[in-house]
């Protein structure tokens, strides 16, 4: 589904329950064009989305990926050895 700005404005109450209810995704449009996107807050998009916002996951990530690119891994198998001890 797509509202305009204006739309929007006018009917959020009854947007926001189509997207509650019916787990539609809403596209609001300024002009024409996308300008935002209302998900279901339980929809795989949105938590996506939130993971890949979220300044503790990303920053866990970008250490994640400059240890790998400095070679500083381990196995699976090492690793549960030393948490064994």
């Amino acid at each position: 589904m797509a509202v305009g700005i204006r739309d929007l404005k006018n009917r959020a109450t009854q947007i926001l329950r189509a997207v509650e209810e019916e787990g539609a995704a809403v596209v609001v449009t300024r002009h024409g064009r996308p300008t935002a996107l209302i998900l279901p807050i339980g929809s795989p998009e949105a938590e996506v989305y939130v993971l890949a916002h979220s300044p503790e996951i990303v920053s866990s990530l970008r250490e994640a990926e400059a240890d790998l690119r400095q070679g500083r891994t381990t196995t699976l198998r090492s690793y549960r050895r030393r948490r064994e001890v």
